[in-house]
């Protein structure tokens, strides 16, 4: 019987895990936080929610009240804020908050050393 041995990083003590394992439980919610991350160079003032549909629309098939739902959960975890009002169709601006950022950071395995 052959033993598998794997060297885990140590755990943050100071780190949300139930909002991370709140991510992580939903797909929609995890490639939304993922893809604000991405996007944050070309979006400096926030993205809207059919701007985001949209980007992520070509990597997997998502409709927009699916989009504003996953929003609803990150917003109330406040992983995501809002950042103000796009100036064509009144809609708001999403961006990630700092602890949104932390958990995107865990999420692509970058150690977030900015304490």
């Amino acid at each position: 019987m052959a033993c598998v041995c794997f060297e885990s990083p140590p755990l943050d003590k100071e780190f949300n895990w139930n909002k991370y394992a709140l991510v992580i439980a939903g797909k929609t919610r995890k490639l939304i936080l993922k893809e604000i991350f991405f996007l944050k160079a070309y979006y400096e003032n926030g993205i809207t929610l059919a701007a985001l549909r949209k980007k992520l629309s070509r990597i997997y098939p998502i409709t927009l009240s699916q989009t504003y739902s996953a929003m609803g959960y990150l917003l109330k975890a406040r992983l995501v804020r809002v950042a103000g009002y796009a100036k064509l169709r009144n809609s708001k601006l999403y961006k990630l908050t700092s602890e949104g950022k932390r958990i995107c950071e865990q999420l692509l395995g970058q150690s977030s050393n900015s304490k």
